[in-house]
């Protein structure tokens, strides 16, 4: 077999199921870890409100366990999270923000910009008050 370029390789994995599954179990890990570090919560601390052991979170955090929707949404949840599913289409590039009560972002700082855009009001798939909603939100946290 002829030994293809990296641009090859990683185009010939995106076609595979295996693929997405990891950058799926990457996506939750990250998203777990930034919740224990925001949070102050230590692996073991996490592991005792789970009643499971430390080396069983471990093994969680590394990716190498094959978790359950119920799995999941309990660790989220004892990571003071929620856990929160999106299906998109694939050709759809995807940016998720999280609006931090008492902080500014620029999501709450260019709200009036962001109303004003004809632009983006015209390629948003949600309604423009929905989103000037929580920005106002975001604006009096």
């Amino acid at each position: 077999m002829p030994i293809k370029s990296y641009r090859a390789l990683v185009k010939a994995a995106k076609d595979t199921d295996t693929y997405w599954v990891e950058g799926a179990k990457h996506d939750f890990v990250f998203s777990i870890y930034r919740q224990l570090k925001r949070h102050g919560i230590t692996n073991a601390a996490l592991a005792k409100k789970l009643n499971v052991t430390p080396p069983y979170i471990s093994k969680m955090l590394k990716g190498d366990e094959n978790l359950t929707l119920e799995s999941m949404v309990k660790i989220a949840r004892a990571a003071n999270g929620r856990l929160h599913l999106e299906v998109a289409d694939q050709s759809d590039g995807l940016r998720w923000f999280n609006v931090i009560p008492g902080q500014k972002n620029k999501f709450s700082v260019n709200a009036e910009a962001f109303r004003e855009s004809k632009q983006i009001k015209e390629s948003i798939s949600i309604p423009v008050e929905e989103l000037e909603t929580y920005a106002a939100v975001s604006n009096n946290s």
